[in-house]
């Protein structure tokens, strides 16, 4: 035997069609004030990694010095356009250049900037340079970004800020 209030039930369960549009109306407009924070979010997110990336490029170059006993460089891929790109290698003992490591260009509005030269650590995991080298990682114009700085002091050491 049915109840009658199953058949009630069954009639009222689901949306009508004004709550599913309000519903999507709401949703566009929380989707359209958050868009603006979350590019500067993906934004942050990439200028941390690419410094991060280069951090750990240098302490690559360094460490791999020492281990070696030769110099390492790390250069940009074009010359002194770090956003384009940048590579570890070294020479071996038959005069080869063998690459350890290469990051590709990074795209969009970040930039990357550094020294016009390669960066060259020496047999001890020193930079061969006679003064501290920064690179600079932001995106020009949006003041909502702060730009990260990769500080190598001339124990080779490098550092983000």
């Amino acid at each position: 035997m049915m109840q009658p209030n199953t058949v009630v039930r069954n009639r009222l369960s689901g949306f009508t069609l004004i709550e599913l549009m309000m519903t999507m109306v709401i949703v566009g407009i929380l989707v359209t004030l958050a868009a603006p924070s979350f590019n500067n979010f993906v934004l942050k997110s990439r200028v941390n990694s690419a410094a991060t990336e280069l951090q750990m490029s240098l302490l690559l170059a360094r460490s791999e010095a020492a281990k070696r006993n030769s110099g390492v460089t790390i250069a940009p891929v074009n010359t002194a356009a770090w956003t384009q790109g940048w590579s570890v290698t070294y020479v071996d003992g038959g005069g080869t250049t063998r690459t350890l490591k290469t990051v590709d260009a990074y795209t969009g509005a970040m930039t990357v900037t550094g020294p016009t030269a390669a960066l060259a650590y020496g047999r001890d995991g020193r930079l061969t340079s006679a003064s501290a080298v920064t690179f600079t990682v932001n995106v020009p114009g949006n003041a909502n970004i702060t730009a990260k700085t990769v500080a190598v002091d001339l124990s080779g050491r490098p550092n983000v800020h």
